[in-house]
């Protein structure tokens, strides 16, 4: 469901103030305080009660609580003072506390006024804060000042000589200059004071020219020139005072905690009264730092759990009950900083000796604080609050509780949680996301801010549902963005740096975020854009999404193009790592048809061009077969397979990379160096000189596999010049024999070299020297080219080899594979073994042995059907006989083999084949009894005439075949040559002949079969004369008795097959073994058929009394008892069986 009411935009905000609240709105907090009250106020004497609960979890309503329940309590007056730790966390905690107290009880006006003078007084001293400061001042005079001092000091002067004495002298007639001088300077002298004090403050003056329009303007004369314009009159002649203090400070010695306990109980002791109580709150305690809140514990133990009383500690006339509400794991990790092992147990000790009761605020149930928060939230939004709101928030808040083992759900974390809806909700209330988003983020806010990406990756708490656009909301929110730009500012720098610094785990982070592929889309084609980038990023990005392997659509496929065409245009390769090969090889498997073709040439282009540094890195050899190798595989198809692919280095880099593409001889033949093919011969040249012999074997195989050099020719040379010149064990000459027969097949220089090397006795004088010194590198490489080459000089030690296979078993399998790599290709193996043998008799037994290895191992190679079904005996002359079936059932995994077969001539050759391979496996002995079949089908009247009486083929093979049958062989062609057979059959008694010809009937098909078993019978109904009648009978298992359908014939059958046999006793058992079947021949004979076998049996009992027993049996048998009175009876019908 999508969340879609809003609040008015007119709506009225509120915020919920963080203060202890007085009413109970999760119901336990007043169980709480009304238990706390209750103890409190019958039990004066209880010191401290302990509150135990998680921040937020409402102590301080509880306390509130209290403090109501106690005021109702018109009997004792109930003084709550509640003193906060936290607020005076810097300060010294008792004389803070001691201080608050004193202001706590005077306001409630508890003491008198001397009471009070005596308490700050004390309370002073305690805190060391009695001083006493003396202040001397000494005033300056100004420059002007001592002028108008020193004029002072002529004053008197000027008064003697204005005197009356010299006043008259100066008026009077003739007086003289000097008189007149000394009147009037001594009036300058008494008036200088004056005068000088005008003449400052004349030059004081901002205007002092009569002739300026404001000098006689009254602001003139009472307002002073700059820099004057702030100073007093009395700066004309003094300056500021200079105060000297000197300071005589008062202090008592460092009071102890006796007397800050002495001084807290005296002050207990003036204001206890019998009604009234005292109740201390000590609030906040565990949100102080650790050893400020063990240092604020000591002064609360000191003030109410110190020292009994004593002479220095008067008696507590009634102590108050202290509220301590704290936070147990704030306690466990108060004592945790000091001793970390033993936190638990301290912590516990600190509980069972500080609390006298100890109370505990539960946490509220779901339904408790649901309702809270409905409530909370319907005072901070108003009455246009969608009713929807606090459920989804709570839903919200119950996932974030149960996915934490820390967090307690607290009336202040419901408040702080409704505040901080409140505040995001005013910055987003005109946008266009959702309450549920912003409800969501200030929900998980935490982990929101902790990882966006990863916060954003899943959705919880159905919040998809209420926002179907969540993760751009919540984006938003958290970057303060436009919904629209969220997308953009999560993912495109992050992307781009994961990118850049190939961090595959940010990468799958943000390809869950929906705009991923826009986003990627955007940085791709960017790179597609430019002029010349650096290919690390677009080869970082393929790997990347390589490795998150995203599900195809039509954005993917479009990403994958643009990272094709960003190739194009980045700046020179500088690096081809194992990185590199992986991207690149992303890129050609998401190529399409039209697409493959250049994006590989492409390939070729740029590492064809990479720099020196790298191609001759030690393990750029490796990475690039590997990525060839690698791209082989994932093209297949040829058409898209470079004509050419141009390795980059020297010549011993080209041949490296060739060595190690060996496995794949398609790519092997499109390898190109880019140096000389003389370069090339000449590092396989110095490769013979430096490097072992395999190594070297090695590199010349894959370089000739290369094509990539067009003449070997005076390699083929210096090999065979070495071969000449050196001994058998000589180093190199391995490697110079290999390339030599290597070299036999692709040039003809080494073909000469090797005939001349064969015919001059050098290969067998090397193969003697290999034998004389069990040099086993050499030995089978010689060998091998000994019977290529079809050398007529003697082998050495032609008679040992059979013991030298035993004593070496892997020497065989080593000539053998040898012969196969040297010899010609797609020419059969097995031929050089015939060939080699003709031109060289001693060659025969080694051979034989190669030969039949070869059978054993099923490793023959291609055969050369024509020839072997012309010369079979040849071919397996060159077997041991133990192995001749092996050879034989080895031709059906031939290409054509059948074919050829049936254009062969039915002779012994064939006829040997098929007997063997009709009793191999079954998919080859069903295609051999089916060609059998065939065959025997075509057979002549003749042949199989001949076959049945000298028992040979194709008789023999039709019965090797029907053994391994389920079903007749059905051989049309068997009819003719047996019915014309069948009077032979009937008059020679000869049981070979007859077990042959029956066996031939029993290849019939069914009806064939019938019909000729019943021309027999007919024949032998007629008076035919049979030879030795019961082993007819008996021949083939009764076949005619059981196919002839003597039945139908009864009465010619009684006369010619039942009264014949009473005539010896072989007959005799033969009709007392199946006389119920003759019993129906008799019932159906006619009656002088049926009297005259009675007188047979009459007769046969008489001839022979030996068998009257039997004859007897027959009678009852067939229901013919003897005749009464000597006379015969009449023929009657027969009984039933």
């Amino acid at each position: 469901m999508t969340e879609t009411t809003e609040v008015s935009a007119a709506e009225t905000t509120r915020f919920i103030p963080d203060v202890a609240s007085d009413r109970d709105s999760f119901g336990p907090h007043g169980k709480v305080a009304s238990a706390i009250a209750e103890v409190i106020r019958d039990n004066r004497n209880l010191k401290v009660v302990g509150l135990l609960g998680p921040w937020g979890s409402g102590k301080s309503t509880v306390v509130n609580l209290v403090q109501e329940a106690l005021s109702k309590d018109t009997k004792v007056e109930t003084c709550f003072f509640t003193y906060d730790a936290w607020v005076h966390q810097n300060d010294p905690p008792r004389r803070a506390f001691l201080d608050a107290l004193i202001h706590f009880l005077i306001g409630k006006e508890l003491p008198t006024e001397i009471t009070e003078k005596q308490w700050r007084d004390r309370l002073d001293r305690l805190n060391r804060r009695v001083e006493v400061t003396d202040t001397t001042v000494t005033p300056t005079l100004t420059t002007s000042g001592r002028a108008i001092v020193l004029s002072l000091f002529l004053i008197p002067l000027g008064m003697q000589l204005i005197s009356r004495d010299w006043y008259k002298a100066a008026l009077a007639k003739g007086h003289t200059a000097v008189d007149t001088i000394a009147f009037f300077g001594g009036l300058s002298l008494v008036l200088m004071p004056g005068i000088i004090a005008a003449i400052v403050y004349w030059c004081w003056r901002p205007h002092r020219l009569p002739a300026s329009l404001g000098f006689f303007k009254a602001a003139n004369w009472r307002t002073h020139r700059t820099p004057h314009e702030d100073e007093s009159i009395l700066s004309l002649f003094m300056s500021r005072q200079v105060q000297r203090n000197r300071n005589r400070v008062t202090r008592d010695p460092d009071p102890t905690t006796i007397e800050f306990q002495d001084f807290f109980r005296e002050v207990m002791e003036s204001v206890a009264s019998p009604t009234r109580r005292i109740i201390l709150v000590i609030d906040n305690l565990d949100r102080l730092p650790h050893d400020e809140a063990i240092s604020m514990w000591a002064t609360i133990r000191g003030f109410f759990l110190g020292a009994v009383e004593t002479q220095h500690v008067r008696k507590a006339v009634q102590q108050p009950t202290v509220i301590l509400p704290i936070d147990e794991e704030a306690i466990r990790r108060m004592y945790a900083s000091l001793d970390p092992a033993s936190a638990d147990s301290q912590s516990r000790s600190f509980m069972e000796k500080t609390f006298d009761l100890c109370f505990r605020v539960t946490r509220p149930v779901l339904t408790g604080w649901n309702a809270y928060l409905k409530q909370q939230m319907s005072y901070v939004f108003g009455e246009e609050m969608p009713e929807e709101w606090p459920h989804i928030t709570g839903r919200f808040y119950d996932r974030f509780l149960a996915a934490q083992t820390d967090t307690t759900i607290t009336p202040r974390s419901i408040n702080t949680l409704v505040n901080n809806i409140v505040l995001c909700r005013l910055q987003w209330r005109d946008s266009e996301i959702p309450y549920a988003s912003i409800a969501y983020y200030c929900v998980f806010r935490g982990t929101i801010e902790a990882n966006i990406i990863q916060a954003i990756a899943s959705p919880v708490a159905g919040i998809e549902e209420l926002d179907p656009n969540w993760q751009r909301s919540v984006s938003a929110v958290h970057f303060g963005v436009n919904p629209e730009l969220a997308e953009e500012v999560i993912l495109d720098q992050p992307l781009r740096n994961a990118i850049q610094s190939h961090d595959s785990k940010k990468f799958d982070q943000l390809s869950t975020v929906p705009s991923f592929n826009l986003i990627l889309t955007r940085i791709v084609e960017w790179f597609r854009d430019q002029s010349s980038i650096n290919p690390d990023a677009i080869l970082n990005t393929v790997s990347l999404m390589n490795e998150l392997a995203p599900e195809d659509s039509p954005e993917i496929r479009h990403i994958w193009k643009t990272l094709r065409s960003s190739l194009r245009v980045t700046s020179p390769w500088a690096t081809f790592s194992n990185v590199e090969s992986a991207a690149l090889l992303s890129i050609l498997q998401k190529c399409d048809a039209r697409e493959r073709q250049s994006f590989v040439d492409l390939i070729v282009d740029r590492t064809s061009a990479l720099p020196a540094p790298v191609t001759s890195s030690p393990g750029f050899a490796g990475v690039f077969s590997s990525f060839w190798l690698q791209a082989f595989s994932d093209i297949q198809a040829d058409a898209y397979l470079p004509e050419k692919i141009a390795v980059p280095g020297a010549a011993d880099n080209f041949i490296a990379v060739a060595v190690a593409c060996k496995s794949d001889t398609n790519l092997l033949k499109r390898l190109k160096s880019l140096v000389t093919e003389e370069d090339v011969r000449a590092q396989l040249t110095k490769d013979i000189a430096s490097l072992t012999d395999m190594a070297t074997e090695e590199r010349l195989r894959a370089v000739l596999a290369t094509s990539a050099i067009s003449s070997w020719s005076s390699l083929a040379e210096a090999a065979a010049k070495f071969v000449r010149e050196r001994t058998a064990d000589a180093v190199g000459m391995r490697v110079s024999l290999i390339s030599l027969g290597l070299l036999r097949n692709v040039e003809s220089r080494a073909a000469d070299e090797l005939a001349s090397l064969s015919n001059s006795g050098v290969l067998s004088g090397r193969l003697d020297e290999a034998f004389s010194q069990n040099n086993f590198l050499v030995l089978p490489i010689l060998v091998s080219l000994f019977i290529l080459t079809k050398s007529t000089q003697a082998l050495p030690q032609p008679g040992g080899w059979t013991e030298y296979f035993a004593k070496q078993p892997d020497l065989r399998g080593e000539i053998n594979r040898y012969i196969d790599e040297f010899g010609k290709p797609k020419s059969s193996q097995v031929t050089s073994f015939i060939d080699a043998t003709s031109a060289n008799a001693s060659l025969k037994l080694l051979a034989q042995l190669l030969f039949s290895a070869r059978v054993r191992e099923g490793s023959i190679g291609r055969l050369p059907i024509e020839d072997i079904l012309d010369r079979l005996d040849v071919y397996l002359g060159l077997l041991d006989a133990d192995v001749h079936k092996a050879f034989i059932e080895g031709f059906p995994r031939y290409e054509g083999f059948w074919n050829k077969l049936k254009a062969h001539s039915f002779d012994a050759t064939v006829s040997r084949i098929v007997r063997i391979l009709i009793k191999s496996d079954d998919s080859i002995a069903s295609k051999a009894q089916l060609f059998a079949r065939e065959k025997l089908n075509d057979v002549a009247t003749a042949t199989w005439i001949e076959a049945i009486s000298e028992n040979g083929e194709p008789l023999t093979i039709a019965i090797d075949l029907s053994a391994d049958l389920s079903e007749a062989l059905d051989i049309s062609s068997l009819f003719d040559p047996l019915s014309a057979t069948l009077p032979q059959v009937l008059s020679v008694a000869d049981p070979d002949y007859r077990s042959r010809w029956f066996t031939g009937v029993s290849f019939l098909g069914l009806n064939a079969r019938h019909v000729l078993l019943q021309n027999m019978r007919d024949q032998m109904n007629a008076g035919v004369a049979v030879a030795d009648l019961p082993s007819l009978l008996l021949a083939g298992n009764g076949a005619l008795l059981e196919a002839g359908d003597f039945e139908s014939k009864s009465d010619d059958s009684v006369r010619h097959v039942v009264i014949p046999l009473l005539s010896v006793d072989e007959g005799v058992a033969l009709l007392s073994g199946q006389s119920p079947m003759f019993r129906q021949w008799i019932n159906q004979s006619s009656e002088t058929t049926v009297k005259f076998l009675r007188e047979r049996l009459d007769e046969a009992s008489e001839r022979s009394p030996g068998i009257a027993s039997a004859i007897e049996a027959l009678r009852s048998a067939w229901g013919l008892p003897l005749p009464q009175n000597g006379s015969q009876a009449g023929h009657a019908s027969l009984p039933d069986a």
